[in-house]
C-alpha cells in the first residue's frame, strides 16, 4: 500500500457510537415481563462492562512521521 493511501487512511476520524444510547421502551417492558416468569434462583447476571473482545483496533501508536505496522495474532486450526 503506497504511503499516500496510508496517510489519508490515518487522517479519517469517525465518531464512536454506543448501543446503550437508544433503547426501545416497549421491548424493555416485554423483557421485564419475561424475566418475572423465571424463578429468581435461576437468574444469573453478568457484567460485561469491562469485556473487550475486539481483535482489530482501528488505531495504533508509532513514532511520528513513520508508518506504524500491524501485528496479527492467529492460531492455525
Amino acid at each position: 500500500m503506497p504511503n499516500s493511501e496510508v496517510s489519508s487512511e490515518c487522517k479519517r476520524h469517525s465518531r464512536q457510537t454506543y448501543g446503550y444510547q437508544e433503547r426501545d421502551e416497549l421491548e424493555r417492558e416485554k423483557f421485564a415481563l419475561k424475566l418475572n416468569q423465571i424463578d429468581k434462583k435461576d437468574i444469573v447476571y453478568v457484567d460485561e462492562a469491562g469485556i473487550d473482545n475486539r481483535e482489530d483496533y482501528p488505531y495504533g501508536y508509532g513514532v511520528k512521521g513513520t508508518l506504524s505496522t500491524r501485528h496479527e495474532v492467529w492460531k492455525k486450526n
